[in-house]
């Protein structure tokens, strides 16, 4: 899952790493309404690695994530189920 988000990544890569705080928004956009969104938090945790790891943020911890927000989106065609991620960049 790592090499999955730092690969949609890769192309954003900035020229310095922000310092200061940001805020995740996943929204989880799914194929059934028995999808559970709890499955989507995992995602969180390969989106902050791949973050610190690209250059994106100096840390993933709690001092510079200071909020993750997993919200319903709206329902897919089967096959095509997908997590639309924001990140806001804070001073």
């Amino acid at each position: 899952m790592h090499e999955l988000v730092t690969k949609q990544l890769e192309e954003l890569i900035p020229s310095e790493p922000h310092k200061g705080g940001y805020r995740l928004t996943l929204v989880y956009n799914y194929e059934s309404t028995v999808s559970d969104l709890d499955n989507v938090v995992v995602v969180n945790k390969f989106v902050g690695d791949s973050l610190q790891s690209l250059g994106f943020v100096v840390n993933d911890n709690v001092k510079h994530c200071i909020e993750v927000r997993l919200l319903v989106g709206e329902k897919q065609v089967k096959g095509e189920g997908n997590c639309v991620i924001t990140i806001d960049f804070l001073d």
